[in-house]
């Protein structure tokens, strides 16, 4: 952005809507997630889901809320592009979610090998291929990026704007927190009746959601690039470890070599990224809630 004087001041990206295209996103999508949560239990019960069926659930299930997303965007005058869903972000963000998942399990390969175990590698054990690849493919195109988009590129960034923290980190912090906390209540219906936890083990569960959501909110934040943080996201989701000890175990400690990988690779693109599209770094603005001495 340049001013009139012919300076260039920091970049900014400005929501438009005010408060009722943020309210009408978080209810669409809390309603329309419970509904097909509801739906899928009505239809499978107790029985399992067809290989179809799965990749169906994912795309009926994610695939409206990302065009809730896109629509609440238009409505503040931007574009999926402004948050870091671009073409220019597949390439950079694809290579460096791979090289994470590819020397985290080369590294495991040569730790599990080092203290004399037989180690595999190959397709998980157990799982049939086809449906191990929708499995994949749902959690990699669908899931994460729908996720990504809709609930870091739009909700998130809109409430640090509502709380004017763009260029307050304090308030950033703060509306960073509020979007993961009300992102992981979005899951309740989902874990109380798919996954079948009882009321005594939801607060755990939320615990560690919102732990591993917040990982992903501060991934985006630093990345704001969609294509990584979901692709990322989607690989974590159904654990990309293809080496084995005997017996089909598999190796655990690749999935700790990748949470640290993940986060060197946030580091080295973060200052890539800064250097090269700056302005992928804009300033959440917009009409604000925050008052001018800080209260609501």
């Amino acid at each position: 952005m340049v001013d009139s004087d012919g300076s260039r001041s920091a970049p900014t990206i400005r929501f438009e809507g005010g408060v009722k295209p943020l309210v009408a996103f978080f209810v669409g999508s809390a309603v329309y997630f419970t509904l097909v949560v509801l739906l899928v239990d009505s239809l499978i019960g107790d029985g399992s889901i067809p290989l179809w069926g799965q990749f169906v659930y994912y795309v009926v299930g994610f695939g409206p809320v990302a065009l809730f997303a896109w629509v609440a965007l238009r409505r503040e005058g931007l574009a999926p592009s402004n948050v870091g869903l671009s073409w220019r972000n597949v390439g950079p963000g694809v290579l460096a979610v791979a090289g994470v998942w590819v020397l985290a399990n080369v590294l495991g390969f040569v730790l599990a090998t080092a203290t004399g175990d037989s180690v595999s590698v190959g397709f998980p054990p157990g799982v049939a291929l086809a449906t191990w690849l929708v499995l994949l493919v749902s959690q990699l195109a669908i899931v994460g990026i729908v996720e990504e988009f809709a609930f870091r590129g739009y909700f998130q960034n809109k409430l640090v704007s509502l709380f004017d923290g763009g260029a307050n980190w304090k308030r950033k912090v703060a509306a960073i927190v509020v979007a993961t906390v009300l992102f992981v209540l979005l899951h309740v219906p989902q874990r109380l009746v798919i996954t079948g936890l009882s009321l005594a083990d939801l607060p755990p569960a939320l615990v560690g959601l919102f732990v591993y959501a917040l990982l992903f909110a501060v991934i985006y934040e630093l990345t704001r690039n969609v294509v990584f943080a979901g692709v990322l996201h989607g690989t974590f989701n159904v654990q990309t470890v293809l080496v084995f000890r005997e017996g089909g175990v598999a190796v655990s400690e690749v999935g700790s070599i990748a949470v640290l990988l993940a986060l060197v690779a946030v580091w080295l693109y973060r200052r890539w990224a800064k250097v090269t599209r700056p302005d992928d770094f804009s300033a959440q603005t917009g009409p604000s809630v925050v008052a001018a001495d800080g209260g609501l």
